[in-house]
């Protein structure tokens, strides 16, 4: 039996709609509706199309088992196919997960090298307008 308040924390952990899971399961949203509230308990094909889309055992929806460990498919170092491989076995709300992460990632580097750059130019800028002004002033007591 389908646990409602794990259903309801999966979505809510991930930022999901009840239809949005609906819709990914490819169940009608009043139907998923009966099983996060708990009216209603949800069949084996269910409970597996629920086990994919969150990338969870079906065991762990059934309370069988602890939560999986995100981390336990990472390793120090993964060549181009094997993480073409371990993207492409992700579900959809995790492979939007992993691209909005990837893209703010890429974001902050972008503006720490900036941030680097900027501090750059201005010691720069700032050591050329000192020896500007020191030749200045020994042209002035010239």
């Amino acid at each position: 039996m389908l646990s409602k308040e794990l259903l309801r924390e999966l979505r809510t952990q991930r930022g999901l709609t009840g239809k949005q899971v609906a819709d990914g399961i490819g169940i009608a949203y009043p139907v998923y509706q009966t099983y996060e509230s708990g009216a209603r308990n949800a069949g084996l094909p269910v409970v597996e199309k629920l086990a994919d889309f969150y990338g969870v055992t079906t065991d762990y929806l059934l309370g069988r088992e602890p939560a999986p460990d995100p981390l336990s498919l990472v390793t120090a170092k993964v060549d181009d196919d094997k993480f073409v491989e371990l993207y492409s076995s992700l579900p959809e709300y995790a492979k939007a997960i992993f691209v909005d992460t990837m893209e703010k990632l890429a974001q902050a580097k972008k503006e720490q090298t900036q941030k680097k750059h900027r501090a750059y130019m201005e010691t720069t800028l700032g050591a050329i307008e000192e020896q500007n002004e020191l030749a200045s002033e020994e042209e002035g007591s010239a």
